[in-house]
């Protein structure tokens, strides 16, 4: 059997900047160049209905915790290698 992570809300490349430059307080369309392609996108969202059930799993961090941590994790990373 799989099983799919995911908090069932429908999320956007869009929505992962947002949140990853809202945390820094920068305005990410002063850094990123998009073509208009990001204000066409679907968001997707992965269904845990199946890990919940079978083994009561549910997720501890919300989509916001998970992309500053991302953010972090990579500066962090550029920090340690310069």
């Amino acid at each position: 059997r799989d099983y799919v992570f995911g908090s069932g809300k429908c999320e956007t490349i869009r929505s992962f900047i947002d949140n990853v430059f809202s945390h820094h307080n920068l305005d990410w369309e002063k850094y990123v160049i998009t073509e208009n392609v990001i204000s066409n996108e679907v968001g997707i969202a992965g269904d845990p209905a199946a890990l919940i059930q079978h083994l009561n799993w549910k997720p501890n961090y919300t989509f916001a915790d998970i992309c500053i941590e991302m953010a972090n994790a990579d500066l962090d990373f550029e920090l340690d290698n310069e």
